[in-house]
């Protein structure tokens, strides 16, 4: 049995998940994770918009696709954003790591993803508040 998309949903709610990326994120940034880059004499990398609009959009999008198998929800909302974060943020940095060697301490990488982790967890399911059919 296949079931629709509601695109007018998951627009809106890709749209309220991208917001809430990229406000945690710019709020992170802020608070911690700028100091501590810039203690490490890390490069400034400021916060990607563009990155966070996939990420909310990619979050929802899966949590869309996966909801008549998994149920609708919190938890499948919580699992698509894992997986979302997964491919989008873990598998790059993990090739960018193999061809051009970690620049930064491993303890910066680590906060720095369990904190993206968190971000897109918390967007997605939001996201997914929104998209309910």
């Amino acid at each position: 049995m296949k079931i629709p998309v509601n695109w007018r949903r998951l627009f809106l709610g890709g749209l309220l998940a991208s917001v809430v990326v990229d406000a945690l994120a710019y709020a992170a940034w802020t608070l911690f994770l700028g100091k501590m880059e810039a203690a490490v004499g890390a490069p400034y990398t400021n916060i990607d918009f563009f990155g966070g609009f996939i990420c909310g959009f990619v979050g929802v999008g899966l949590y869309a696709a996966i909801r008549p198998r998994y149920g609708p929800g919190p938890k499948t909302a919580v699992l698509s954003g894992l997986l979302c974060c997964s491919v989008l943020g873990v598998i790059p940095m993990l090739i960018d790591a193999f061809w051009n060697g970690l620049l930064l301490p491993i303890w910066l990488v680590a906060i720095t993803f369990a904190t993206g982790f968190v971000i897109i967890v918390i967007a997605t399911v939001a996201g997914a508040w929104v998209y309910k059919g």
